[in-house]
C-alpha cells in the first residue's frame, strides 16, 4: 500500500470554493470599514489643521485663517475634501482664530458635516466652538441643537 503525497484535485476545489464564499461574505463589511476609515482620516485632518491654525494664531499673536473652500485664497492653512469625502453641510468657507485662540464667529459654534461620497450614510460631525475647542462625533449624523 502506497502513502498519499498531497491533496486531490477535489479537495483543492472544495477548499477554494469555501474560501470564495467566506470572501464574499466578508467583502461588504470590509468596504464599510474602509469607508469609515477614509472619513475618519479626513475628519482628523481638518481637526489637526484647525488646531495648528489656532496654535499659530496664539504663537504669532495674529489672526490665522483655515480655508475650507477653494474660493478662499488668503490664509496660511487650507483644507479641501479629498477624493472620498465631501461636505454635507458647511456653514462658512473659512474659520478664523484670533490671537487668543478663540474662533472669530458670529455664532457660539460652527458645525460641519463631512460625508463619504460613495455612502452618504457615513457622516462625521465636527463642531468648532467659539472658545477654540473642537468636538468630533463619529456616531452623530446631524449637528446637535
Amino acid at each position: 500500500m502506497r502513502k498519499s503525497q498531497g491533496f486531490t484535485l477535489i479537495e483543492l476545489m472544495v477548499t477554494i470554493a469555501v474560501l470564495a464564499i467566506v470572501a464574499m461574505i466578508a467583502a461588504p463589511s470590509m468596504t464599510s470599514m474602509i469607508r469609515k476609515n477614509q472619513l475618519h482620516s479626513d475628519a482628523r485632518a481638518i481637526i489637526e489643521l484647525a488646531t495648528m491654525a489656532r496654535s499659530e494664531a496664539v504663537f504669532t499673536k495674529k489672526q490665522q485663517k483655515l480655508a475650507l473652500d477653494a474660493s478662499v485664497t488668503d490664509g496660511k492653512f487650507k483644507w479641501l475634501p479629498e477624493q472620498h469625502t465631501s461636505w454635507a453641510t458647511k456653514p462658512v468657507n473659512s474659520l478664523t482664530y484670533n490671537m487668543f485662540g478663540f474662533l472669530v464667529s458670529a455664532n457660539d459654534r460652527e458645525c460641519f458635516i463631512l460625508q463619504h461620497q460613495k455612502d452618504s450614510s457615513q457622516k462625521a460631525v465636527i463642531e468648532f466652538f467659539k472658545n477654540g475647542s473642537i468636538r468630533y462625533e463619529r456616531s452623530n449624523s446631524t449637528c446637535p441643537n
